[in-house]
């Protein structure tokens, strides 16, 4: 199992600050607005069946969170560069640390 930051697939007729607000909201159960978001990284990204638009949220500012069992097994804070030195983590949420480093 590998750490991941929050992200998923934008929607069709979605921005992906819209789409980031969706995501934290389902993972994290935490309600958030574009104001509280530091970054967006957007990424396309080739798939088998079509190619699709994937995003990786940063917040500005710690925040109150509660885990969704159904999205989400565990959830830390952690500074960037601490979960590049400490954890195990998904390709894509190394691309995303590397890009705001």
């Amino acid at each position: 199992d590998l750490w991941d930051i929050p992200g998923g697939v934008i929607d069709d007729g979605e921005t992906a600050f819209q789409a980031a607000i969706r995501e934290v909201n389902e993972e994290l159960a935490l309600n958030i607005t574009q104001f509280d978001l530091a970054l967006v990284n957007e990424e396309v990204v080739s798939g088998p069946r079509r190619d699709y638009t994937t995003f990786t949220v940063f917040v500005a500012d710690e925040l109150r969170f509660a885990v969704d069992e159904k999205e989400t097994v565990a959830a830390v804070w952690i500074y960037p560069e601490d979960a590049l030195q400490t954890m195990d983590l998904h390709w894509g949420a190394v691309n995303a640390l590397k890009a705001i480093l």
